[in-house]
C-alpha cells in the first residue's frame, strides 16, 4: 500500500485524491493540510478518507508516516515547501508550474539528488489520449521530419478568476498565462520536438484590468536544426481551443488528430493522398494507450519509480526545462528582442528578485478573496482522454 499525505486542499486536490484513488495499487490519504481547516476536513469528508487534518504542512511532515506528498498550492510556495518534504525524507509530486525561479528550480533538483528521493512535477498532457499517442506516433518514424510546430492554448477566464488573493501578481504567481497556463504546452512542445534555441516574444493583458500580468502571448521559436514554431496562448478566447499541429516533411499531424497529407500535381498545386492518410490512421490507432490516462497515470508512473520499476516519471529537470523557456519568454517580451537558450546563471531572469522588477505591470491587482464557493474547474487536456 502506497500511503499518501496532501498539502493544499484547493480545487486541483481533488483530482489528486480521485487520480490515487484509481490506481491498481491500493493509495491511502493519510493526511491533508491546509491553512484553512475546513477546507481540509471539507476534502476529507467528500471522500470519506479519515485522513489526519493539520493547518502547518511543516507539523504534517513531522508527525505522519507516508512515501510520497502531493504539493497542490499556489506556486510561491512550491519551492519551500518541496524542499521541505525532500528534507524530511519524502517523494514529491509537486502541481504545476515547478517554482517561481530558475534558482529555485536548481535548488529543488538538487535536494532530490541528495535524499534519493523522487521529484516528479504534474504534466497530465503527457498520460491524455491524443497527446500520448501524437508522441509515439512522431517517435515512430511514420510521419517524417517535423519543420513546424504550431500550439494553441486558448483559454477563457473571466476578470473574476483573479479576484484570488495570490493570483495576478508577478510576486505571488510568478506570470500570467503563459506560466500558468501554456505551461503544459511548452513541455509538450519539449517534449515533442526538443530545446528551442531562441525565441521572440510579445505579451500583453487586453481583458483583466485587476490582474498585474498577462492574459495573452505570442511567441516565435527556432531550433538549431532548422524546424520553426509557433505559440499563442490567451485567456480571452470565447469557446477556448487547445491544440497542436506538426507539419512535417511528409504530412500534417496534430491533437486533435486529424492527419492530412498533401502531393503535388504536376503543376505544383496539391491534391489530397488519401492512401496516405489511412497509412497514418492505421498507425495512430495501433498506438496503445496506458492502463491509466491523466493525472492518474502519471501518479502510476510515479509509484514504480518509487519502488524501483522502470517508469517515465516527469523528473525535476524536464519541469525545470519548461520553466526557463518561460523566463526566455518573458525576457523577449521585455526587452523586444530575440533571446537565446540557455539562459545563463547571472541573467536577470534566473532569480526571481531580479526578474519580477524588469517585468510590466498591466494594471493593479485588486482582488483578494482567500476562495471562490464554487471549486469546479476544467482539468486541462481531459477533453483528449481516449478509451483505446
Amino acid at each position: 500500500m502506497m500511503k499518501v499525505a496532501i498539502i493544499g486542499a484547493g480545487a486541483i486536490s481533488a483530482t489528486h485524491i480521485e487520480a490515487y484513488l484509481a490506481q491498481s495499487e491500493k493509495c491511502e490519504i493519510v493526511a491533508i493540510s491546509d491553512i484553512y481547516v475546513d477546507r481540509a476536513e471539507a476534502l476529507n469528508e467528500r471522500y470519506g478518507l479519515n485522513a489526519k487534518v493539520f493547518n502547518d504542512a511543516n507539523n504534517m511532515l513531522h508527525e505522519i508516516n507516508a512515501d510520497l506528498i502531493s504539493i497542490c498550492t499556489p506556486p510561491a510556495s512550491h519551492a519551500t515547501l518541496t524542499l521541505n518534504a525532500l528534507k524530511a525524507g519524502y517523494n514529491v509530486l509537486l502541481e504545476k508550474p515547478i517554482a517561481t525561479s530558475i534558482t529555485e528550480c536548481d535548488e529543488m533538483i538538487t535536494a532530490a539528488k541528495e535524499s534519493g528521493k523522487i521529484l516528479s512535477i504534474v504534466s497530465q498532457y503527457r498520460y491524455t489520449g491524443q497527446y500520448y499517442k501524437l508522441k509515439q506516433l512522431l517517435e515512430s518514424g511514420i510521419a517524417g521530419k517535423p519543420l513546424y510546430i504550431s500550439i494553441d492554448a486558448l483559454f477563457y477566464r473571466g476578470t473574476e478568476y483573479y479576484d484570488l488573493d495570490w493570483r495576478g501578481r508577478w510576486s505571488t504567481e510568478g506570470g500570467g498565462c503563459t506560466l500558468i497556463h501554456a505551461i503544459h504546452f511548452i513541455d509538450q512542445l519539449i517534449w515533442l520536438c526538443g530545446m528551442p534555441s531562441h525565441v521572440y516574444a510579445y505579451i500583453d493583458n487586453l481583458a483583466h484590468n485587476n490582474s498585474e500580468v498577462e492574459d495573452f502571448t505570442e511567441v516565435m521559436l527556432r531550433y538549431d536544426n532548422g524546424l520553426l514554431g509557433r505559440l499563442t496562448c490567451s485567456l480571452l478566447h470565447h469557446g477556448e481551443r487547445q491544440g497542436i499541429e506538426i507539419q512535417t516533411e511528409k504530412c500534417a499531424i496534430g491533437v486533435p488528430f486529424n492527419p492530412r497529407v498533401s502531393k503535388s500535381m504536376e503543376n505544383g498545386f496539391p491534391m489530397e493522398d488519401l492512401k496516405a492518410v489511412e497509412k497514418l490512421k492505421a498507425a495512430y490507432d495501433s498506438i496503445s494507450l496506458p492502463p491509466l490516462q491523466s493525472h492518474a497515470g502519471q501518479i502510476a508512473d510515479v509509484i514504480k519509480a518509487i519502488k524501483g520499476e522502470n517508469s517515465n516519471y516527469v523528473t525535476g529537470e524536464e519541469a525545470r526545462a519548461a520553466f526557463e523557456l518561460v523566463q526566455a519568454i518573458y525576457k523577449s517580451a521585455t526587452s523586444r528582442r530575440e533571446v537565446s537558450l540557455p539562459l545563463k546563471p547571472d541573467d536577470d531572469f534566473y532569480c526571481k528578485e531580479t526578474m519580477v522588477p524588469l517585468m510590466p505591470v498591466f494594471n493593479t491587482k485588486t482582488g483578494n478573496v482567500k476562495g471562490f464557493a464554487t471549486s469546479t474547474i476544467k482539468v486541462g487536456g481531459s477533453e483528449y482522454i481516449e478509451d483505446k
